[in-house]
C-alpha cells in the first residue's frame, strides 16, 4: 500500500492508471467537490473489472437553489454540495455505473432556523452505495433469466450470512433467486471480486421479463430510515 497526494477530480494527474485499483472507500468527500461527474467517472476509469466503489455520502431529494449551494455554513456542513438522488443515479449511468447499490439510508436534519429558511423544504440523507465496475454485465433495469446464487459463507466475519445491499441479505448455504445484475455482482462469469464467495446457477440464455429486486430499487424517501437528533454529515 502506498500514499498518493491529489485530488479526487484528477487521479490520472496522480499517477493512478487505468484498472488498477481493486476497491475505492470514501466517506463524505464526494459532496465537496465541484465536478462529481468527474469524480466518478475517474473512479470508474480507475477500478479494475470487478471492482467496486464502496462510499457513503450527502444526497437531496431536489436541486439545491443557488442560494443553499453557496451558503458557507452549509459547505461546512456537507449539504450546500449535497447531490440530488435523480442526478446522482443520471451520472452513475452515464460514466460506466449501470446499477448503483443502496447500502443504507438515514435522513439528516436541520436543527438551525436560519440555516432551515436557506434550504427551504429540501430533505438531506447520509447514503451509503456499492458501485461495481461490470463492464458488459450490468442491465439498465433488474431483469429475470431465473438464476440463483449461493454464498459460500467465506468472507471473514460474515459466516452466517452477506449482504450485499439493502435488499438482497444471503444466508449461507441458501439460494436465493438474483436479477441478472445482481448474479454479476455476485460472481456471473468470475468477473466480480465476490466470484470466489458465491455460487451462481443459469446463465442469460433464456429471458423471463422484469425481476421484482427489493428497496434499492425504490425511491429514496421511502425506505428512509428516522432521523438523527444532531449532525450532519455521514
Amino acid at each position: 500500500m502506498r500514499y498518493v497526494n491529489g485530488h479526487i477530480e484528477f487521479l490520472d494527474k496522480a499517477g493512478i492508471k487505468d484498472n488498477s485499483v481493486d476497491i475505492i472507500i470514501s466517506n463524505c468527500v464526494v459532496n465537496l467537490s465541484p465536478d462529481k461527474q468527474r469524480v466518478l467517472s475517474e473512479a470508474y476509469r480507475v477500478l479494475a473489472p470487478g471492482g467496486e466503489m464502496y462510499f457513503s455520502d450527502v444526497y437531496s431529494d431536489r436541486r439545491m437553489p443557488k442560494e443553499a449551494q453557496e451558503h458557507e455554513v452549509l459547505w461546512g456542513e456537507c449539504i450546500s454540495g449535497a447531490l440530488y438522488t435523480g442526478d446522482f443515479k443520471a451520472i452513475c449511468r452515464q460514466v460506466g455505473f449501470a446499477d448503483p447499490r443502496q447500502m443504507s439510508i438515514n435522513e439528516i436534519t436541520i436543527q438551525d432556523p436560519d440555516l432551515k429558511q436557506v434550504t427551504g423544504n429540501a430533505r438531506f440523507f447520509s447514503i451509503t452505495y456499492r458501485l461495481f465496475k461490470l463492464p458488459g454485465l450490468l442491465e439498465p433495469a433488474c431483469e429475470d433469466y431465473g438464476q440463483y446464487a449461493i454464498y459460500k459463507g467465506t468472507i471473514s466475519g460474515q459466516q452466517h450470512a452477506y449482504e450485499l445491499d439493502d435488499g438482497h441479505t444471503f444466508v449461507t448455504g441458501k439460494p436465493a433467486l438474483v436479477c441478472g445484475n445482481t448474479a454479476a455482482m455476485v460472481g456471473e462469469q468470475n468477473k466480480s471480486w465476490l466470484s470466489k464467495h458465491f455460487q451462481v446457477v443459469g446463465d442469460r440464455t433464456v429471458h423471463h421479463g422484469a425481476f421484482p429486486c427489493g428497496p434499492s430499487s425504490s425511491s429514496t424517501v421511502a425506505a428512509v430510515k428516522p432521523a438523527p437528533t444532531g449532525g450532519s454529515c455521514c
